[in-house]
């Protein structure tokens, strides 16, 4: 956690999956992955935006559960994260 940076349904958000993810997660994900490997996961763009690109990967890999987890408990964009938990730390 960053500086008690919060998400808008007041969980702190995290800046990486391993962070959220549990290893039943991880293990769930990747039995989806091959059954749906038509379905990539863009890794460039989740190190800008992780929430928004890990909660699409995981809706379409049929685990809306994690991708609900990820769209609230990673920012939707790093950049805007590290702006505002300099703030609240600065305080």
């Amino acid at each position: 956690m960053r500086h008690g940076e919060l998400s808008g349904e007041g969980n702190p958000l995290l800046s990486s999956s391993a962070e959220i993810f549990t290893s039943e997660d991880h293990a769930r994900i990747t039995a989806a992955a091959r059954v749906r490997s038509h379905v990539a996961f863009d890794e460039v763009a989740a190190l800008r935006t992780p929430g928004p690109v890990w909660s699409s990967y995981l809706n379409a890999l049929g685990l809306p559960d994690l991708a609900d987890r990820a769209r609230t408990r990673l920012p939707a964009d790093i950049a805007d994260f590290g702006a505002r938990s300099r703030d609240v730390g600065s305080r």
